[in-house]
Parts: C-alpha cells; structure tokens; sequence
C-alpha cells in the first residue's frame, strides 16, 4: 500500500532498517483528468492563503482540486469596512494567496470627533503629480510629550518623498525622513519637559502619484502602546480618522 502526501507517493519500509532507508519508491503524482493520482488514488489538493491588506497571513487552507474555498478569519482593519477577498474562491485549481479588501469609512470631520484623534488629510490629485502634501493633525489633545506613528499606503499607487514636522510647535527632537524605508516612523519626543496642549499639525507628509493611479488611495496610521505618552511618561490612547488621495485625471 502506498503511502501519500501532497507532494508524492512511496512505499514506507517496515523491516528493522527503516528508519535508514526513507521512502522506497518515491514519485510524483500522475494526475489523470479526475485530478486523481492514477498510481495511489489521492486527490490533488492545494492550498488557499488568505492574508490581510498588510500581507499578515490570517489562515491557510488545503482544499481539493475544483472545490471551494472557505475560512473562519474575520478581518479587520481600523478605519475600514471588510469587502470581501480579491480573488474567487468558488473553484481552486491551483496554489492562491488572496488578499482581505476594504471600504473605507466615511472620514470624520474633527468637529465629529469626541476622543483624541490622529487625523489625515484626504486631499485630491492627478496620476503623476509630485509633492501632493498630506497633513496629520492632533485633535482634542489633553496634553502629550511623545507621539511615534507609522503611516501605511499603497506603495504601488504612492511613493513617500518626504515629511516635515511642525517645528514652531513641536520642539524637541524629530526623526528626518530617510528615503528606501521599509517602515517609516515619524517619531517626535520632548523628553517630558512640557506637554504640548490644544489641536495642532504634527506634520505633513509628501506624495508622488502614479501615473497609472486612480481613486481614492487610502493612508492609515498605526501606533503602539507607550508610542504616546504625556508629561508622566504615561500611555494616551487616541483614535485615528485614516484620510488618502483621491486621484482623479480631471
């Protein structure tokens, strides 16, 4: 009798030696057009990945050739509504990597907005426009000393070309942009020696669109905990108000 995995089949050894000898016999599967190994009867299969908008694996799945595919992974993603998955599941005849998609929510004015909130722009653009700024404001602060956010894009539709902080306001010491950064940080400290207070732009991020771009490109931020924190070194939590781009050839 054969033994079988979804690489090959082989005959396992059961004399004293068999720890030695590894698979006697070993040989691919012959599929035949029932997508069944015509040698040892087993099913080809393959395996469907399903990953979220950052690429972070959320479940895997072996399913048979022409089946359906199924999962139990609930994404989410703040700011956005889960859509559904990119590709069609209905028939898997091959290995697939799918990928979570989304609706943005509508952006929150900032006199919507009752907790601290980081808020993004959502401006407008053109495929190929430079330096398209993108401004991230502080709303309905109660007094921090520290702020290190990652912003997130679509580097296929997006290039970052570079930040500025708002100096006037800010003080202390700033992280200068660095250009090939995989994930870019904007960090700010005062080293607690004042909490700024009020609403305020932190900084403004800049932009080069594609050419072949279109829609609204969304920009996210995320941040962790102790990335924020006020004059007592403890953690303030706000929520973030995600903006974009929306490109349009008009």
């Amino acid at each position: 009798e054969w033994t079988k995995d979804e690489s090959g089949h082989w005959h396992e050894a059961t004399c004293e030696h068999k720890d030695t000898l590894g698979k006697k016999d070993f040989a691919a599967h012959t599929w035949n057009d029932n997508h069944v190994c015509s040698v040892c009867g087993r099913t080809e299969t393959h395996t469907v990945t399903f990953t979220d908008y950052d690429g972070t694996v959320l479940d895997t799945r072996t399913v048979e050739y022409g089946m359906a595919a199924t999962t139990s992974a609930t994404p989410t993603r703040s700011g956005y509504t889960f859509k559904g998955w990119d590709k069609t599941l209905t028939s898997i005849t091959e290995d697939t990597v799918v990928t979570a998609t989304y609706h943005q929510d509508s952006p929150a004015t900032q006199t919507d907005l009752q907790n601290p909130t980081f808020v993004i722009d959502t401006v407008t653009a053109k495929p190929g426009d430079t330096n398209v700024a993108v401004t991230i404001s502080v709303v309905n602060n109660p007094g921090i000393c520290s702020i290190f956010v990652s912003p997130h894009f679509d580097k296929s539709a997006l290039t970052l070309t570079g930040w500025e902080f708002n100096d006037a306001k800010l003080g202390g010491q700033t992280t200068p942009f660095k250009e090939d950064v995989a994930s870019p940080k904007l960090t700010w400290t005062n080293y607690c020696t004042k909490p700024i207070t009020g609403d305020f732009v932190y900084a403004t991020l800049y932009f080069t669109v594609s050419g072949t771009a279109s829609g609204t490109i969304p920009i996210s931020l995320t941040y962790n905990a102790g990335d924020v924190y006020d004059l007592y070194e403890q953690n303030v939590t706000f929520d973030i108000a995600n903006g974009g781009i929306t490109v349009s050839a008009q």
